[in-house]
């Protein structure tokens, strides 16, 4: 195994790959990134623990390395079998990697304990560190239970310094307007610091009675923080409620749709409520249920998307934005051709993933640092050389990114143009299937209206 003394120093090569990847993150590969909650994150300087919740594998991790507004360097902790080659393991180093050992990836979690020294010399500098507790990301939104590896490890920490430390615990949520696509929406959530020394008490006088209070407390604030849909067996029905219904309600609130925290606070007020009828009127419960599985079945059959139900359709508008559309072909074309191979190369290893939510991680990792890297660069080395223009060259190169912003956008914005034709067809020829499913998107809307007051 590698060394990873000093791995929380400050290094310039590090930031100069960190300033990179955060623009394109945050600007490029994301509509919109938001941070709610800055003012909780102590200053750099301070001993940190910062824990989160899982779903969408080295993306979560970026997201909260980026959001930080001092550009601090933490370390983060993943699992260890991704260090068993060198390379690999090198690689990770250099992005302040650390391992964590787990028996379900076949290693032995003593090892673990080779590394709390170095995880407190770490804190006891000062530095901060980063540990997603659910040990393995959820497909979903949804908190899986939390291991106790990161309240041992702040807990070896403050007992080493004395109990001079001072650290504190950050709860920090991710949420995600999807996780397959380009040019999703990402809302950071930061919840208040937990001072340690609240549970040291505990932990002088049963040191793994602390362990686990600290552990639930963290599970409990950090599911606080997120969108949490508890009920596994129900999932997929709540969730696609809380889907069709989040805009409507954020508009009847007066809140700004266009921001999309705004979008987490609607969800989650959606889902309590659900969860709280399910107490208070089973049976209303299970009527809006069997509506909105039909719905949801109707809207599948027809390939149709809700929100076609909800904003007006009429064939001045679809006539206007087909057209409009038409226009635009030839600027899509320009950026088709661009983009296309960068964009879809990475799909030839993340395709042979089997686990569908590390194929977002993957691509974003080939597509930032290989495939538009080096395709870029190529289309300007021989756009210079066709024009023989710095200026021109320079110039070209910046563009292309924005092209692949136009690429993206088109493409969704012809999806939904078939959807309308579709809509608009399916409605004049008096479909049953169509009238049935519209009218079920009526009445679950109607009864959501109900129950949200």
């Amino acid at each position: 195994m590698i060394t990873f003394k000093n791995i929380d120093r400050f290094s310039i090569r590090y930031f100069l790959l960190y300033a990179y990847v955060r623009f394109v993150f945050r600007h490029i590969y994301l509509k919109q990134y938001r941070v709610v909650g800055l003012e909780n994150i102590p200053k750099s300087g301070e001993p940190l623990v910062i824990v989160c919740n899982h779903q969408s594998g080295l993306n979560d991790a970026l997201a909260i390395l980026f959001m930080f507004r001092d550009y601090r360097q933490p370390v983060f902790v993943a699992r260890g079998d991704m260090f068993r080659r060198t390379f690999i393991a090198k690689l990770l180093r250099f992005i302040k990697i650390m391992p964590a050992f787990r028996v379900m990836d076949g290693d032995n979690p003593l090892l673990n304990y080779n590394f709390f020294d170095d995880f407190a010399n770490i804190l006891g500098n000062g530095h901060s560190l980063m540990m997603f507790p659910e040990a393995g990301h959820e497909n979903g939104y949804t908190l899986g239970r939390f291991r106790k590896g990161f309240a041992r490890i702040a807990f070896h920490a403050e007992k080493k310094s004395g109990y001079t430390l001072g650290l504190k615990i950050l709860p920090v949520a991710n949420h995600y307007s999807g996780y397959f696509n380009f040019r999703e929406k990402l809302a950071m959530v930061v919840g208040k610091p937990v001072e340690l020394s609240e549970f040291l008490p505990l932990y002088r006088e049963n040191p793994e009675k602390a362990i686990l209070a600290l552990t639930k407390s963290m599970h409990e604030k950090v599911g606080d923080l997120m969108l949490n849909i508890k009920d596994r067996e129900q999932y997929h029905i709540y969730n696609f409620i809380r889907a069709i219904y989040e805009r409507r309600y954020v508009q009847r609130m007066g809140w700004k749709v266009s921001y999309f925290p705004n979008m987490l606070k609607a969800s989650k007020a959606i889902i309590a409520r659900l969860e709280s009828l399910h107490l208070s009127s089973l049976t209303q419960q299970v009527r809006l249920f069997e509506k909105a599985q039909l719905l949801k079945e109707g809207l599948e059959k027809l390939r149709l998307r809700s929100w076609l139900f909800e904003r007006r359709q009429d064939w001045r508008r679809l006539v206007l934005h087909t057209v409009s559309t038409a226009c635009l072909f030839p600027l899509f074309f320009c950026s088709y051709l661009l983009n296309i191979i960068p964009f879809n190369a990475p799909r030839l290893i993340t395709n042979k993933l089997k686990d569908a939510m590390l194929r977002p991680t993957v691509a974003f990792g080939i597509s930032v640092l290989v495939t538009f890297p080096v395709f870029y660069l190529l289309l300007a080395f021989a756009g210079g050389f066709i024009t023989g223009s710095v200026t021109s060259t320079l110039l070209f190169l910046i563009s292309l990114p924005v092209g692949l912003i136009f690429f993206d956008a088109y493409r969704k914005r012809f999806a939904k143009l078939r959807g309308r034709w579709r809509f608009f067809l399916l409605r004049r020829q008096k479909n049953k299937l169509f009238e049935q499913t519209q009218n079920l998107f009526v009445q679950v809307m109607a009864e959501m209206d109900v129950i949200m007051g």
